[in-house]
């Protein structure tokens, strides 16, 4: 964005194609806040309490407009109890569940997974109806009802939208990127903007970390994300630098390899999950659910 508009010493030619791929993600976001509102709207009339946990809402949260982040799929959290009733929702308007989903959960999928996916055909919007924050291997759940004291409304095209408060937000946009061993420079950058706001949501976040037992995949993901992007910021810590070191270096040799590689494999992000779980039986709980 800031290079396209002319505020970085680049080439003409390498300006007008970043301007391109800019405007081409403009349209593509406005695609997807389209969804994102259709969903609300849906939601609201049927009272189904939502959350969007990414998406084009967290491109405003972050960066103040929802055209500046890459949207791949919109992220909502509702109760457990309302998946299907919203994924019948969506199909009556055209969207298609994915993945061989079924909208009524079964035990092993409330016990290894946490959404149900759906794709409307035409326009190419995937949405993932989270009924966990996060993946529940090896750990408890936590669902709409166990973070409702974390969720806070914010006015989106006009609409209030609940959204994660910055605290929560920084927590799982850490588990989210280390679920995929930062395969997105993006994710860290979320991560740093939201590390460097106010002292107070850090302290929040280390909280809520502890209750989520994933402190030091957190910690990792702040120390990842100082490290590369935050020269002149506060560095981390010597003794949590030491505890996320070797998970770090585990990633930045992998960004240094191949850096044009968009996703990571199954054996890295297992390899990173082990490196950052909180403890052993973290680390055998891992194992033994995988």
């Amino acid at each position: 964005h800031h290079a396209a508009a002319g505020a970085l010493p680049i080439p003409p030619t390498s300006r007008s194609v970043l301007k391109a791929q800019v405007d081409a993600n403009a349209r593509r976001a406005l695609r997807f806040t389209a969804a994102l509102i259709e969903v609300v709207d849906a939601c609201g009339a049927a009272d189904i309490a939502l959350a969007s946990l990414k998406g084009p809402i967290l491109a405003q949260q972050l960066y103040g407009s929802a055209a500046l982040r890459q949207t791949n799929d919109l992220d909502l959290l509702v109760r457990h109890a309302d998946v299907p009733r919203l994924v019948r929702l969506l199909q009556a308007r055209g969207y298609h569940l994915t993945n061989g989903d079924t909208p009524e959960l079964d035990a092993f999928s409330v016990q290894d997974v946490h959404h149900v996916s759906v794709t409307h055909p035409q326009s190419r919007v995937p949405i993932e109806i989270h009924y966990w924050l996060l993946r529940p291997r090896g750990r408890r759940c936590h669902g709409f009802d166990d973070i409702a004291a974390r969720l806070r409304p914010i006015p989106f095209f006009g609409r209030q939208v609940q959204v994660l408060d910055d605290a929560a937000l920084l927590v799982y946009l850490c588990e989210h990127g280390a679920e995929h061993t930062w395969s997105r420079l993006e994710w860290l950058a979320g991560v740093n903007a939201l590390r460097r706001r106010t002292d107070a949501a850090h302290a929040a976040a280390c909280s809520f970390a502890h209750e989520l037992g994933t402190t030091t995949r957190v910690r990792a993901a702040m120390d990842l994300a100082a490290t590369l992007l935050d020269a002149g910021g506060e560095q981390p810590g010597d003794s949590p630098a030491r505890l996320s070191f070797a998970a770090n270096r585990f990633v930045i040799r992998r960004l240094q390899r191949e850096p044009g590689r968009a996703a990571g494999t199954s054996a890295e992000r297992f390899v990173y999950g082990l490196l950052t779980d909180a403890s052993m039986s973290a680390v055998l709980r891992r194992c033994w659910t995988m």
